[in-house]
């Protein structure tokens, strides 16, 4: 195949179809006056076009059309051959494909269709040939397959941060034998030249920004930004397209905005903002699909946006000129819209939207909020709308909704009419159902749901019957089911799980049997279990797991089975590529790391950093390619440490900072195989570092 003709032909389709993406047209490429293709959702909504790509002569998209919800789409370039290519998930519900990639003349992607959860896809362009390759989740499963890549006519893709291949069958779609990319790799979230940016520290440069080498495990300075061993203190990270941006102080111009791209001549001041020299103090740094917005909090609140160059950095409204108490928090992105909390720091805080303009920067709906005690909490998106916990005088603080529109900025429902506040929290969504908790003033605090109209906002099951409410927390969506700790007045606070209905929403087990409660905390989902700590009135708190039953929802293990009653204080739990870590004390060697893989046996501490019964200080746990990172003291002062979790392995990270004196490492951003994080020593003061993986 000519390759510079078939990149020709690509990109002529691509050109022909682009203005179809931004709602439009099929004869821009020409010059001529456009046409509308077709207008797939004639209810004067927008289809919203998306993740277009070329097959064949073919343009293959996602889009809604205002009935069958967001599915797959592809079109010639005419109007009857711009159709629906299936409805994945039948009926309004939406597949949301994404992903779509082509691999060996086929098209792949991920989608969702109501049974299976999020899956792998392929297509040829008709119903018949458009299905499931493999149920990689074993039902409704939450981890997605996710950057989906074509090397060498194979799909590669990762699912829960394992490598997979797929030739296109469910035979052919399996663990990678090697989990690293032949020869490309996939566009990851944060990747940068497979390149570390930590905070990095010396007697001579201070903290400042290093690169930490995987395959020597070796880490060295990047930048010294504020010369000497004055401190940059770097803060904020994000990337954002090929770079990591921050803010830090060069000592001359105050805190502004830097960025990096892993070499000494790419890690360079953005731009100067405050020329004064005592800088604009950027925060709040939000990728919406492609452009970088965020705050300064120099001489009043405004909101800035960056296309990533200098000259596209501009000031896009002040919204409280010279209040220096104000401030924007919360920054949200729904659907390509920004939303924040505009607080004036006195006596108003309000919902706010942005398009990236002045004129589109404003209040979306006046609510009159008093106090800061009336902020606006809990921001949330679910299926395109953006839910809130929020008050406007009236009706105190209730469950709200805005679809970025004064119009569509409502009260969801006034769910306690008899008293100031239902006051939702705990807001989760599940399949596109928020679930929250609330009280509606006559049956207390209890679990709801909402689809986001006042008759879809219901009480899901009154689980406490006497008006007290059962107080649900520790919300977590596990395989599509809701998982939660509950009180129902009769056997204590203990693990629930619902299905949304009331005949679904039932206790799991009696853990601790009485009305004491086991107080299950800290849910995670791992491996299709729920891992959690549970008391059950013998071992005191432990490591627990549920497959949903009350057969299945067993303790781990003892870990502390020297003193009955007292527990091991388990806590921090964190899934990395399948093996759970946690903090816990054995009564022998104080709060250390440990691991498990859900099994008696399996569960063991990976090493005692501390030696003897004083803890090591456990914080910051953070995976970076399925190796965990973390912080801890061996007794010689407070460094970063990792592991694998394989036998007795638990390492100190070297360091060419100074080890006096030195505060905890700050753990901030991991951008493909590297680490970035703060130190700040007595030698060099906080400064950027970073640590690469090999």
């Amino acid at each position: 195949m000519n390759f510079s003709k078939s990149v020709q032909v690509s990109n002529y389709l691509i050109q022909r179809f682009v203005c179809l993406a931004i709602g439009l047209y099929s004869t821009c490429l020409l010059g001529q006056s456009p046409v509308l293709i077709k207008d797939c959702d004639p209810s004067n909504k927008s289809s919203n076009p998306k993740e277009l790509i070329v097959l064949g002569n073919q343009l293959f998209f996602s889009a809604n059309d205002g009935k069958s919800g967001t599915e797959l789409w592809k079109t010639d370039g005419t109007p009857n051959g711009t159709v629906m290519v299936k409805d994945i998930c039948p009926g309004a519900g939406h597949s949301n494909p994404m992903y779509l990639t082509v691999s060996n003349g086929q098209l792949y992607f991920t989608a969702f269709d109501g049974a299976h959860g999020t899956e792998l896809w392929r297509s040829d362009g008709t119903i018949e040939g458009t299905y499931l390759v493999k149920d990689l989740n074993n039902g409704s499963g939450s981890y997605k397959p996710i950057d989906l890549v074509n090397v060498n006519d194979l799909l590669y893709f990762y699912l829960d941060k394992v490598l997979y291949t797929s030739d296109g069958t469910a035979q052919g779609t399996a663990k990678a034998k090697q989990q690293t990319f032949p020869s490309t790799k996939p566009n990851l979230t944060a990747a940068i030249n497979d390149m570390g940016i930590i905070a990095y520290k010396d007697a001579k440069v201070g903290n400042e920004v290093g690169i930490y080498n995987f395959k020597t495990k070796g880490t060295t300075l990047l930048k010294d930004i504020s010369t000497g061993i004055a401190s940059s203190n770097p803060h904020h990270f994000v990337k954002f397209k090929d770079r990591v941006y921050f803010v830090a102080d060069d000592g001359i111009n105050g805190d502004e905005l830097w960025y990096s791209n892993g070499k000494i001549e790419g890690t360079l001041l953005f731009k100067n903002i405050h020329t004064e020299g005592n800088g604009s103090s950027p925060y709040q740094l939000t990728n919406v699909e492609g452009t970088l917005f965020f705050a300064t909090s120099n001489d009043g609140a405004k909101l800035w946006k960056t296309n990533g160059q200098p000259n596209g950095t501009i000031l896009i409204k002040d919204l409280f000129p010279h209040n220096t108490d104000a401030s924007l928090q919360n920054l949200t992105s729904v659907k390509g819209v920004l939303f924040f909390i505009a607080d004036n720091g006195k006596d108003s805080a309000e919902l706010w939207k942005s398009d990236g303009t002045e004129k589109g920067t404003l209040m979306v709906k006046p609510l009159k909020y008093i106090g800061n005690s009336a902020l606006p909490q809990y921001l949330t998106a679910v299926n395109g709308l953006l839910f809130f916990n929020a008050s406007d005088k009236a009706n105190g603080h209730e469950l709200w909704k805005s679809d970025g529109t004064a119009a569509g900025t409502v009260m969801v429902k006034n769910i306690n009419p008899r008293e100031a506040s239902s006051e939702p929290q705990h807001l989760t969504n599940v399949n596109g159902i928020l679930y929250f908790t609330a009280s509606d003033g006559r049956d207390g605090n209890e679990l709801w749901k909402s689809d986001g109209t006042a008759a879809g906002t219901i009480m899901i099951k009154d689980i406490l019957l006497k008006g007290i409410g059962s107080y649900p927390d520790n919300l977590i969506n596990a395989n599509g089911t809701l998982y939660f700790a509950a009180n129902d007045g009769i056997h204590g606070h203990e693990l629930w799980k619902s299905d949304g209905t009331a005949a679904g929403t039932v206790m799991v087990k009696d853990i601790f049997e009485g009305e004491e409660g086991s107080e299950p905390e800290d849910l995670i989902l791992m491996n299709g279990f729920v891992y959690f700590i549970a008391n059950n009135g013998l071992n005191g708190p432990e490591l627990w797991k549920s497959d949903g039953t009350a057969a299945g929802t067993v303790l781990v293990k003892d870990i502390n089975d020297k003193v009955h009653f007292e527990g091991s204080n388990a806590s921090h739990l964190i899934n990395v590529n399948g093996l759970l870590y946690l903090m816990a004390d054995d009564g022998k060697n104080g709060l250390e790391l440990w691991v498990s893989n859900g099994t008696s046996k399996g569960t063991d501490i990976v090493k005692d950093i501390r030696s003897g019964p004083v803890s090591s200080n456990l914080n910051n746990f953070v995976n970076l390619n399925g190796v965990l990172y973390f912080i801890a003291d061996d007794g010689h002062g407070v460094e970063l440490w990792r592991t694998n979790g394989k036998g007795k392995s638990g390492e100190m990270v070297n360091a060419s900072y100074s080890t006096t004196n030195v505060q905890p490492p700050s753990l901030l951003i991991v951008i493909n195989r590297t680490l970035y994080f703060v130190v700040d020593d007595e030698e060099h003061g906080a400064e950027l570092w970073k640590l690469e993986q090999p």
